[in-house]
C-alpha cells in the first residue's frame, strides 16, 4: 500500500457535470473528456490525438501552414459548450521542433471551417505567448501580444463576448489580456491544438491538468443549485494534479486518514472515506448524527490544540482528552456556548474518533431549544 501523504496535498474544484452531445461533425471521436477531433482547414499531414487515463495526460500532433490570416490549419481536440466557461492547461511541446511559430493552446471557435471566427490563447516554439483572434469569418487574424514568453500554464475564459486569456510559467503569477465584443455565437467549439506552421511537418504537444469549469451564473443559489465537484490530488513537488473523484453536488473539506490510504470528506451531510487504492467513496457510519455541515481532522489533537488558534477558539480541553471508540460520537461540553459559522446560530458540536491516531470535529447547525448566550 502506498503512504500518498508523502507525496500530495489537496484541491476541491468546482465543474458543473455537463450532458454531452453527440458529436455532429462526420469524422470525428471522442477523446478523454472531448467530443470529437479533427484537422481544420487543408492539412497535407492529418494530426492525431491520444488520451492517456493513467496520466490523464492528452497527446496531441498536428501538422498545417498556420493558424493566421484569413484562415487556419491545425489539429484541433473538442467539445460544443453554451455559455461562460473557464479552459486551463499546463502544456509543452515534445522536441525541438523545426518551425519557431509552431503553436499549442485553447482555442475556442464558431465553427470547424477554415475560415471561421475564433479566439485562441496560444504559444509559440519560440516563447512566444498572444491572444489571438478573427472577428468575423475570412477577416485577418489579430493578435495582443504579452511580455510574457514561454508561457507553460495557458488559461482562457469566456464571460458572455469578453475573452480573457492568463498565462504563466508554473509557479509564477498569472499575466492577463483580453478582447471583447467577440461575437463567437451561443454555442462553440472549445478545445485544445496543435499546429506545425509548417505544412510537411507534423508537431505534437502534451498537455497535463486539463481543466473544463463552468462558473456560478448570476442567478446561482447556494445550497440550492450545486456546480459539482472534483476530488484531486497535488504532488507538491511538481504540481501535478490527478481527478481521484467526481460529484454532481458538493463535496467539502478533505483530510487524509491516519497511514495515508484513505480519505476523508463530508458532503449532503454525510462522512465519507475515499480508498486511495480502489478510488471509491464510502459512507462512514456516524451514528445519530446525519446533518454535519464542516469536518476539521487533526492527525494529533494534543498538537493541533497547542498550536492552532482557531482550535483554541472552538475547543475546549476536555474536547482533547475525551477518551472514545473509534467509529462512535459523542457530543462535546466545550467552555460556554459555540456559534456556528454558517448564519452565527448557535452550534453542537460532535466529536468521531477515527482511529487511535485521526480525530475529527464535526458542527451541526442550528442546534434547537437552546438560548444564544450573550
Amino acid at each position: 500500500m502506498i503512504n500518498y501523504t508523502k507525496y500530495y496535498s489537496f484541491l476541491i474544484t468546482l465543474a458543473l457535470t455537463l450532458s454531452l452531445a453527440h458529436p455532429s461533425v462526420s469524422q470525428s471521436q471522442s477523446v478523454g473528456i472531448f467530443d470529437g477531433q479533427g484537422d481544420v482547414g487543408d492539412v497535407k499531414k492529418s494530426g492525431n490525438a491520444v488520451y492517456q487515463p493513467k496520466t490523464q495526460a492528452y497527446e496531441i500532433s498536428g501538422a498545417g501552414e498556420n493558424i493566421w490570416s484569413d484562415h487556419d490549419e491545425f489539429h484541433f481536440v473538442w467539445k460544443r459548450m453554451q455559455g461562460d466557461f473557464i479552459l486551463y492547461t499546463r502544456a509543452q511541446f515534445v522536441g525541438k521542433g523545426t518551425d519557431p511559430h509552431r503553436k499549442i493552446g485553447w482555442m475556442a471557435r464558431r465553427s470547424l471551417e477554415a475560415n471561421s471566427p475564433h479566439v485562441n490563447a496560444v504559444v509559440h516554439g519560440d516563447g512566444l505567448t498572444a491572444l489571438q483572434f478573427r472577428k468575423t469569418a475570412g477577416a485577418d487574424t489579430e493578435e495582443k501580444r504579452v511580455e510574457l514568453t514561454g508561457a507553460d500554464v495557458i488559461q482562457l475564459e469566456r464571460q458572455g463576448n469578453t475573452y480573457t486569456m492568463r498565462v504563466a510559467r508554473f509557479g509564477e503569477p498569472f499575466v492577463t489580456t483580453q478582447v471583447s465584443n467577440l461575437e463567437l455565437g451561443k454555442e462553440v467549439y472549445v478545445g485544445l491544438f496543435v499546429g506545425s506552421h509548417n505544412e510537411d511537418v507534423i508537431e505534437k504537444g502534451v498537455f497535463n491538468d486539463v481543466r473544463i469549469t463552468i462558473p456560478a451564473g448570476k442567478a446561482f443559489q447556494p445550497y440550492k443549485q450545486y456546480l459539482g465537484s472534483r476530488l484531486e490530488t497535488l504532488e507538491v513537488a511538481t504540481g501535478k494534479r490527478e481527478i481521484l473523484h467526481t460529484e454532481p453536488g458538493s463535496i467539502q473539506a478533505p483530510n487524509w486518514m491516519a497511514g495515508g490510504k484513505s480519505l476523508l470528506y463530508n458532503g449532503d451531510g454525510l462522512i465519507y472515506t475515499f480508498d486511495m487504492d480502489k478510488r471509491q467513496p464510502k459512507v462512514l457510519n456516524t451514528g445519530e448524527v446525519k446533518t454535519t455541515i464542516t469536518t476539521m481532522c487533526f492527525p494529533l489533537m494534543e498538537r493541533c490544540w497547542d498550536s492552532a488558534a482557531m482550535c483554541h477558539r472552538w475547543v475546549a480541553p476536555s474536547f482533547i482528552r475525551h477518551p472514545l471508540k473509534a467509529g462512535t460520537l459523542s457530543k462535546l461540553r466545550p467552555k460556554g456556548l459555540l456559534t456556528c459559522m454558517a448564519g452565527r446560530q448557535i452550534a453542537k458540536i460532535w466529536y468521531l474518533q477515527v482511529n487511535a491516531t485521526m480525530s475529527t470535529m464535526y458542527i451541526s447547525c442550528p442546534l434547537q431549544g437552546v438560548k444564544k448566550s450573550a
